[in-house]
């Protein structure tokens, strides 16, 4: 039977959610957004293959853009096709200095045929992205909001689990040490990164070294770490950052997976904090397992299975009620549309309804206690969505929005910010190099974000406490206030 949360408080929703699911409501009144400068390339490629451009300026339809080329491995000269009304300006030998410029006289879009590997505006008024292994570009303008380059991040361990704490500082524990030719090696190591002083530092040592992991902060500003790869996935510990101290908690009532959801929550009747922990697997072996953390005991209990197995699904906690919604996944045959809900009172998994569509990989935020945002995703056969859709957690029903984001892209990050609007950051796309193209979500649309730079590039992402963002990998951090 399809469980009904029809006693969750409907709290005001966000401007997102009124201007389209009621379109007669009144909107408060707001500026219109600048124009913005946009340019896209699509359907993506590896290097040295073939990649469509499509330009959109309507900030400055006479601006010039210069478009540099690669060469393939057997010549060093580019070749272009271009379509009107773009005009072709120079063209040269890639290696050298020479630039392709072109001009779109007015706005309108256009189609420029090649390979990229760098664009830049010849005049001011905009930054471009640099290129990536898939060929995704945006243009966005010079003072457009962006992640800004931080301390480099040690080498010398990576694959860290990554959690933000309260104070706005991050928390990375374990990962690998060593780098080819040498083998890796699991780390017991912690470190704080302090966004304020740009700084990392020593934060003591886990109880063992892990890899694969998970970590979430309590209410009391500890931190919950569990599972892991080999002898540590079914064990688990409590850090406290105030102390530096890792105290090691009794066994798992079973081997945690990866790729499964954790959720941190309270109840609002007892008062009395959890942590959900549900599905995870492989897409041959998906699991429909499921333990609760109890923080006031510390200990774990295993709870009666999912309704079905789920990899790669997503999960958000409904504020203010005690219930988690857990969507989509793949139960190793099929990409899942169905949710489930699971309830503190009954401590159990209910069948919920369907998003508008399969998705695994999808993120998900709650707007109040009864609506929630989904985004993007992917099937069982690679391919990512860029459509956005609105559950009702009363109903059971989901809403696809106008909307969509600029890059289909699966596990990735929605952000809320202190202006209102969602940022949507990171992940991985076959049509997009999706790490590398972030973007805010506001009523009017999609508006591009300045990028991380492609020599520097970020393959993970955090949401901070205050809407803040931390990437890092390769050879850098990048920080977005």
């Amino acid at each position: 039977m399809l469980c009904r949360l029809t006693d969750l408080p409907l709290l005001p929703l966000v401007l997102l959610t009124v201007a389209f699911l009621f379109p007669s409501a009144p909107l408060p009144a707001q500026p219109p957004p600048p124009p913005q400068p946009k340019l896209w390339l699509y359907p993506g490629g590896a290097i040295g293959e073939t990649a469509v451009l499509r330009i959109d300026d309507t900030l400055n339809p006479g601006v010039n853009y210069v478009l540099g080329m690669s060469f393939s491995m057997t010549a060093n000269h580019y070749s272009l096709r271009l379509l009107p009304p773009v005009t072709l300006l120079t063209a040269g030998k890639f290696g050298s200095q020479a630039k392709v410029q072109f001009l779109m006289p007015v706005p309108n879009t256009s189609a420029l045929i090649g390979t990229v590997i760098h664009l830049q505006a010849a005049t001011g008024g905009g930054t471009a992205w640099n290129y990536s292994f898939a060929l995704t570009w945006a243009l966005a303008t010079q003072n457009a909001p962006g992640f800004t380059r931080a301390v480099p991040s040690s080498q010398s361990v990576s694959r860290s689990t990554v959690e933000a704490l309260r104070d706005g500082t991050f928390l990375f524990t374990g990962g690998v040490t060593g780098q080819y030719p040498n083998l890796p090696t699991m780390t017991d190591a912690i470190r704080v990164y302090d966004p304020k002083v740009n700084q990392f530092r020593a934060a003591g040592k886990l109880t063992t070294a892990r890899i694969s992991h998970t970590a979430q902060e309590l209410r009391d500003g500890t931190v919950l770490i569990a599972g892991g790869n080999e002898s540590s996935s079914q064990t688990a510990e409590v850090y406290d950052p105030n102390t530096a101290v890792s105290r090691k908690l009794g066994p798992l009532p079973y081997q945690l997976s990866e790729y499964g959801t954790v959720t941190h929550f309270i109840d609002p009747m007892m008062n009395r904090e959890y942590v959900l922990f549900a599905g995870g697997g492989s897409w041959l072996a998906p699991s429909a397992a499921a333990m609760l953390y109890d923080v006031q005991t510390c200990g774990f209990v295993r709870l009666p299975d999912m309704g079905t197995g789920r990899v790669d699904a997503s999960a958000v906690v409904l504020p203010g009620t005690g219930a988690v919604l857990i969507t989509g996944g793949t139960n190793g045959k099929t990409t899942l549309a169905s949710a489930e809900v699971f309830l503190i009172s009954t401590r159990r998994f209910h069948p919920f309804g369907n998003m508008t569509r399969p998705r695994l990989g999808h993120a998900m935020m709650a707007l109040d206690s009864r609506y929630v945002i989904i985004s993007g995703g992917m099937d069982s056969g690679l391919r990512h969505f860029d459509d956005i859709e609105i559950f009702d957690t009363v109903t059971g029903a989901a809403t696809r929005l106008p909307q969509r984001l600029r890059v289909g892209r699966s596990d990735h990050l929605m952000v809320p910010r202190p202006s209102g609007e969602i940022l949507v950051c990171g992940g991985f796309s076959f049509h997009a190099d999706a790490s590398r193209v972030a973007e805010r979500l506001t009523v009017a649309g999609s508006i591009p974000v300045r990028p991380v730079p492609n020599e520097e590039p970020a393959v993970s992402f955090k949401a901070g406490k205050t809407g803040s963002v931390l990437g890092w990998g390769g050879t850098a951090m990048h920080y977005l206030k």
